[in-house]
């Protein structure tokens, strides 16, 4: 079975919770798993909003953004899917994290900020961060969504004005700009999702709908089409593991479109 863990605010300064529920890939049903809550526990009266989370593909740790804090606090994931704070598991960010990102094998996480991105290279055994390099600060702005290629080679940055960016990703997790794609059709860009074969990126407008960008051989995207299918309001898209369907939701309608 599979773990599935929400973030849950409150209102109250450092008492966000983590809720997990087990997921039967058989039928679909979801189901509580005790201890349901975890409370999270950043550092400072503002260690709460927890704007993001990001899994390990080992499954061994899970890792949520303090939006309130600037923070990223990493939890292991014992054997029924219980969390606990990793020791000395907090780690500062650049000013109102929103975005979380790991790398396929693991090896790279990277949190997004309105302005740039901050990365550190994980240690498999432990869980624990070490800064790949500095804050890097993006030529665009308004940061809304990290992607990983399906190689690890390539780091997409999503922003809201309608760029996406193209960054190489090197050994030792130090990343380079390596391509900037303006999206004429589209200027409130929210969230992304790659193609298992790393051939597509689907880029959701929150105000109007998709956009299927073609992956060339460089790893640069390009719009393959000028047609926007049209969806309405959101903020999510999702591309199921055989690459055949992708899925979003209207908010607005509350509809959910393949």
């Amino acid at each position: 079975s599979l773990v599935i863990v929400e973030v849950v605010p409150t209102n109250f300064p450092g008492v966000d919770r983590l809720v997990r529920w087990g997921y039967d890939p058989i039928n679909g049903d979801l189901t509580p798993i005790a201890p349901l809550v975890t409370t999270t526990s950043g550092s400072g009266s503002l260690a709460c909003c927890d704007s993001d989370l990001a899994l390990h593909p080992s499954g061994d740790f899970l890792y949520a953004l303090h939006n309130a804090s600037d923070q990223v606090q990493g939890y292991s994931i014992g054997a029924t899917g219980a969390l606990a704070p990793l020791p000395g598991g907090l780690w500062p960010t650049l000013g109102s994290p929103s975005d979380l990102a790991i790398s396929p094998d693991g090896g790279l996480l990277v949190a997004g900020s309105p302005g740039g991105f901050q990365a550190w290279t994980v240690d498999a055994a432990t869980g624990l961060l070490s800064p790949a390099t500095g804050p890097t600060t993006s030529p665009a702005s308004e940061l809304r969504d990290l992607v990983f290629s399906p190689d690890g080679g390539t780091l997409w940055t999503i922003h809201f004005g309608g760029i996406v960016e193209s960054w190489t990703v090197f050994s030792g997790g130090a990343l380079q700009l390596r391509d900037v794609l303006n999206l004429s059709l589209a200027s409130r860009l929210a969230a992304a999702a790659v193609s298992p074969d790393g051939s597509r990126l689907f880029v959701r407008d929150q105000e109007s709908g998709l956009l299927d960008l073609a992956i060339g051989t460089s790893g640069n995207p390009y719009l393959a089409t000028t047609s926007l299918e049209w969806l309405g309001f959101g903020r999510s898209v999702v591309v199921s593991p055989d690459g055949a369907t992708v899925y979003a939701a209207a908010e607005d309608s509350g509809e959910l479109h393949a």
